[in-house]
């Protein structure tokens, strides 16, 4: 199962029937910590806080089973300080941010309808199987 949030995917993998739900929410609750002790969710913000991230998973889960995922409670667990990140910067628009990738004037073809294709369905003179 997988969550993505700020452009990082969490994953989660079990090897009992566990309740999906559980694992989902758990995921949720773990971006919310990750925010909550780094500012924001981005790749960059977790390879600058590993040993935080890794304090708080360690906090967070008790031999693979979520224990306690309280902001305000695991304040008095952890013992890092985060480094924090600046956000990532959005373009104001999404036009000038995104190259044009072909010519502006280029109009895509129509499609044919289904049946009205310009190929016959069958050459002429040609075998359809052994004989």
């Amino acid at each position: 199962m997988h969550l993505k949030d700020g452009g990082v995917e969490l994953v989660a993998t079990t090897r009992d029937n566990v309740p999906p739900s559980l694992v989902l929410e758990f995921l949720r609750r773990l971006c919310t910590l990750i925010k909550d002790y780094c500012g924001h969710l981005s790749e960059e913000a977790i390879r600058k806080n590993f040993v935080l991230v890794y304090e708080l998973l360690d906090e967070a889960l008790d031999y693979g089973v979520p224990q306690n995922t309280s902001t305000d409670t695991l304040k008095s667990f952890v013992l890092n300080e985060p480094s924090i990140v600046a956000p990532p910067v959005r373009a104001r628009c999404c036009a000038r941010a995104v190259p044009v990738l072909c010519d502006p004037g280029w109009v895509a073809p129509r499609r044919a309808r289904h049946g009205s294709s310009p190929a016959p369905a069958r050459v002429q003179g040609a075998r359809q199987g052994p004989r």
